[in-house]
């Protein structure tokens, strides 16, 4: 049970009290409500991002529980930012609409929801077969600390393991695609 916000209308499994006149944050009812009977003014960041994890959720659904989140972490002082920096059990639920391409002819390997840790937000991350953050996302997971380029030592790393499975007459198709690889690192 939440106090009442019209942002909480997209959040349809959330329970808003229902309270004759207005109801605000600073106002004496709320404040007797919060924070003298423990009655949170949002919901929990954990539901949030439950949600967001849930397939059998609709993709709106998961959009919306994403975006409510993360502009409320976009805020440092806002209700779930040392929530979320704090709790590593959250940083490890898969929410982040991600997908990552086969790095040695480009065409899509898998997609799905990982971690913030597992994905990126550069496209070019997705010549080494990384794992990157679906386009219309890209804002709010960067709200979410998702990084936007894997480190240099990542990348080597992803850099061998694709050299060790790659055949030598495709690494000669793809040459190209082993400059972009050396201009994420300019």
């Amino acid at each position: 049970l939440c106090l009442p916000s019209p942002d909480l209308t997209v959040l349809p499994f959330v329970h808003v009290l229902r309270w004759p006149g207005q109801l605000k944050g600073v106002s004496p009812e709320a404040i007797l409500l919060c924070d003298k009977l423990g009655m949170p003014g949002v919901p929990s960041l954990e539901i949030l991002l439950r949600t967001a994890a849930d397939h059998g959720m609709s993709s709106e659904l998961r959009y919306n529980c994403m975006l409510y989140a993360s502009r409320r972490l976009s805020d440092r002082s806002g209700p779930y930012h040392d929530q979320y920096n704090h709790a590593s059990h959250l940083k490890q639920i898969k929410f982040v609409p991600a997908s990552r391409v086969n790095p040695t002819d480009n065409t899509m390997k898998e997609s799905g929801l990982q971690r913030p840790s597992e994905c990126y937000l550069d496209l070019d991350s997705s010549c080494l077969g990384f794992w990157i953050v679906q386009v219309e996302y890209k804002e709010i997971a960067a709200n979410f600390f998702v990084e936007k380029k894997p480190s240099m030592e990542a990348s080597i790393r992803q850099l061998l393991d694709v050299i060790a499975n790659v055949r030598a007459d495709k690494v000669l198709e793809n040459r190209d695609r082993l400059s972009i690889v050396k201009n994420m690192f300019d």
